[in-house]
């Protein structure tokens, strides 16, 4: 038993280091760039509106204004697919869901009331 507990926290460290590693390299790879960060930050069928904004992205030299370009651009294409998007799912899924759950409360009121009227028979 003592040689399987070690064996055990020798692949536990190794694993808790395992991981650390692959998430800092994760993290390193993926995070958001200041100056480039928009044109990565949407999935591939998104990604089309910002192609004809590349010249700009290759083009401009100055940092300060790459790094603006980049915030508000970000910013306007969040605004524009982003938001809309998701409060597009939240209202539909509202509107699903309110029906379900006004039927269960008047289905557990029915329930409720008549177990009621049962114990004061």
């Amino acid at each position: 038993i003592a040689i399987l507990s070690n064996t055990y926290n020798m692949f536990n460290q190794r694993a808790k280091t395992d991981y650390s590693l692959t998430i800092y390299q994760i993290y390193h790879m993926y995070r958001y760039h200041p100056l480039y960060g928009a044109l990565g930050a949407f999935p591939p069928i998104l990604s089309a509106f910002q192609v004809p904004f590349l010249p700009y992205y290759l083009l401009e030299k100055d940092t300060k204004r790459l790094k603006r370009f980049n915030a508000k651009f970000t910013f306007i294409l969040f605004s524009i697919f982003y938001i809309p998007v998701m409060v597009l799912i939240f209202v539909s899924a509202n509107l699903l869901l309110m029906p379900i759950a006004h039927f269960k409360i008047l289905f557990l009121l029915a329930m409720k009331n008549s177990s009621l009227k049962q114990r004061l028979s």
